[in-house]
């Protein structure tokens, strides 16, 4: 763009026309590219959002019927039904950030906490002794 400029400011018509013209490709080029990225980013975040609030409610009614028990199974401990409710606290917590991100156009922002809360959410199936479903795995 400067050199364009430059070109016209010397009288250099012709050249600074050429060159400005040229930039018009760049900007589609560049444009074309955010797309894409966006478009790519997009699809990751419907991967990752897909099956959370499955996820969630599955942990939530796991966590509420080991709290209702008077003596937990012996897989599951005081310190792990403790670990679970926090990190569920944890997940939605996060969960919410994340799509306020996402609403707010911050996609790669919202991708990578998604990210976070999916891995979040696997371990407290997990550590509750809930398969997680198999693409959330991944």
């Amino acid at each position: 763009m400067a050199s364009a400029k430059d070109k016209l400011a010397k009288g250099e018509y012709k050249a600074a026309l050429t060159e400005a013209q040229g930039l018009v490709g760049k900007a589609k080029d560049v444009l074309a590219a955010a797309k894409a990225k966006k478009d790519e980013l997009s699809k990751q975040w419907t991967e990752l959002t897909e099956g959370m609030p499955q996820m969630v409610e599955a942990i939530q009614g796991k966590v509420d019927s080991l709290s209702k028990l008077k003596k937990l199974p012996k897989n599951i401990t005081t310190e792990k039904l403790a670990e679970a409710k926090s990190g569920l606290e944890a997940v939605k917590a996060d969960l919410a950030k994340a799509q306020e991100s996402f609403k707010s156009g911050n996609i790669a922002e919202a991708v990578a906490a998604a990210a976070a809360v999916k891995e979040k959410a696997v371990k407290a199936m997990e550590s509750l002794g809930i398969s997680a479903p198999e693409p959330a795995k991944s």
